[in-house]
């Protein structure tokens, strides 16, 4: 692999990395302001004293229950702490990707020595490394299937569509929706650490 495919390498698993992370952000987001609205929904004493509630009090002694499992138990769930990194860390790969877009300006068109190409790459690949321990540090992520599709198709029309010049056959992003094992491959083993799940 020469030096301006290795980096066109670690520029679109980079692309690809933040799409996931930004993907995954949005959906734990979600979870948690479920989470919440559901506890808030069963704390109010207005909608225990709906009249529908007398006819079906043992629904509503069901979903107090269960609101109550859900608060004590909340504090222990990884959504917060997962929230939290995942918001720092994809405005990060967002950022690292924009430099390396702008800097593939230079290396599309051989501004830059091979040796050149090849450093840039490597201190991509370690910015991203770095953000990741630094926000992700002793907490894992679940794989999501899903996103890590979604993130793949995004990724390649992106870096195929707005990035790929016409004189530079770039090579193709592994882990396509045909093939998402090869994708979730790549993605733990370059940037973002997944730990197995069934998300």
């Amino acid at each position: 692999m020469n030096t301006q495919n290795r980096y066109w390498d670690v520029f679109s698993t980079i692309k690809r990395d933040a799409v996931y992370i930004n993907r995954c952000h949005a959906s734990v987001e979600s979870i948690d302001r479920t989470i919440s609205i559901f506890s808030a929904i069963t704390s109010s004493t207005a909608i225990a004293g709906w009249a529908i509630w007398s006819q079906y009090s043992f629904v509503w002694g069901a979903i107090i229950a269960a609101s109550q499992v859900l608060v004590a138990v909340k504090p222990f769930l990884p959504y917060k702490a997962r929230l939290k990194a995942l918001s720092s860390l994809g405005p990060d790969l967002d950022s690292l990707a924009l430099t390396a877009e702008t800097d593939w300006f230079k290396v599309s068109r051989g501004m830059l020595t091979e040796d050149d190409t090849y450093a840039l790459a490597m201190t991509l690949k370690r910015k991203s490394q770095q953000a990741q321990n630094k926000h992700c540090k002793g907490l894992s992520l679940p794989e999501s299937k899903r996103h890590l599709a979604f993130a793949n198709r995004e990724a390649e029309t992106y870096m195929t569509g707005n990035i790929q010049e016409t004189q530079h056959e770039a090579p193709a992003l592994q882990g396509s929706d045909d093939n998402a094992d090869a994708g979730r491959e790549r993605l733990g083993s370059s940037n973002i650490g997944i730990a197995p799940a069934n998300a």
